[in-house]
């Protein structure tokens, strides 16, 4: 990859709904030859799909980042993760290692929800579930995971909920099946007019529902030996923009979210190697300064994909 791809996949990660003219704009390209270059990195499987970041509160869910252990998870490992990957509340599953064996991104409308899944999960893996670290998703700091581009958007701060209609919810579910997909294309999908398309996918960005349209990449190919999640412990409020501006600072620093829980924060990576995370690590700790008061870190080696909503 040379630089023209490395700005294609930043401001595909920024908004895959970018247009072929307007990235040629950007990157101040002929449209051809960003064709030519997004084909080629979609044959190389180093740009491998888009996904849909939305907000759950907006529809009255709550959104989960579970870590999981197990005592011997390899005995379990098919039945567990095809469990998970089929169970209407997870959205994203990933293997880790080295204090835990799974990380999900869960939704639930409420305890119970949560519980049920927990128990569920015991079950099926023969109570082999050893730990687990649940924290609730607060809000991101980057939603990108492959980005130095920063925007900020105006949105509505009402924490009001939105009622999705049925047609509202053909349009998310659409919206999450390809999030690169025409006005036309959603409209039959929805049974909406394209302009009618138009106005709830505006509504439904500017009141926070979808908060972004992102790309999704094999991190392997693009030569990142090294990516996973720091946990960070620290009161990181008063140093907010100082933080924002480091995470946009390199494409190193993923998609980076508040928690809550016995972690504050929860920020992805991806490095070359051992030098270059512990170079991070040290910029996000003189960031802090003395509000950085613990981490720890979990590798990925495998991922699925997330499921749909409704």
């Amino acid at each position: 990859m040379d630089v023209i791809d490395l700005e294609i996949l930043q401001y595909l990660s920024k908004n895959c709904r970018t247009s072929i003219a307007e990235l040629a704009n950007k990157i101040k390209k002929p449209r051809h030859l960003i064709v030519y270059r997004i084909k080629r990195l979609k044959e190389k499987a180093i740009y491998t799909g888009n996904e849909l970041i939305l907000n759950y509160t907006k529809i009255g869910y709550t959104e989960y980042i579970i870590y999981l252990k197990f005592s011997n998870y390899t005995s379990i490992k098919r039945e567990i993760t095809q469990f998970l990957i089929k169970n209407k509340h997870i959205r994203w599953l990933g293997e880790v290692f080295p204090h835990f064996d799974l990380r999900l991104s869960v939704i639930t409308k409420n305890m119970d929800e949560l519980e049920s899944l927990i128990s569920q999960i015991r079950q099926i893996s023969q109570n082999k579930l050893t730990k687990k670290e649940i924290l609730i998703s607060r809000y991101f700091l980057k939603k990108e995971t492959f980005s130095t581009k920063r925007e900020i958007k105006k949105t509505k701060t009402d924490q009001n909920r939105i009622t999705l209609n049925d047609k509202g919810k053909k349009l998310i579910t659409a919206l999450s099946e390809n999030p690169t997909a025409s006005l036309l294309s959603l409209a039959k999908k929805t049974g909406l007019s394209i302009e009618a398309v138009r106005k709830k996918m505006k509504f439904f960005e500017q009141t926070g529902l979808i908060e972004g349209y992102s790309a999704k990449f094999d991190m392997k190919k693009m030569k990142f030996n090294l990516w996973g999640n720091l946990l960070i412990k620290t009161d990181f409020w008063k140093n907010k923009d100082k933080l924002q501006n480091l995470l946009y600072s390199t494409v190193r620093y993923g998609r980076t979210r508040a928690l809550f829980g016995d972690w504050d924060l929860e920020m992805s990576f991806s490095v070359n190697n051992c030098e270059e995370l512990i170079k991070l690590k040290n910029q996000i700790e003189k960031t802090l300064g003395s509000d950085f008061i613990e981490y720890t870190l979990e590798f990925y080696f495998k991922i699925s994909s997330k499921q749909q909503l409704f």
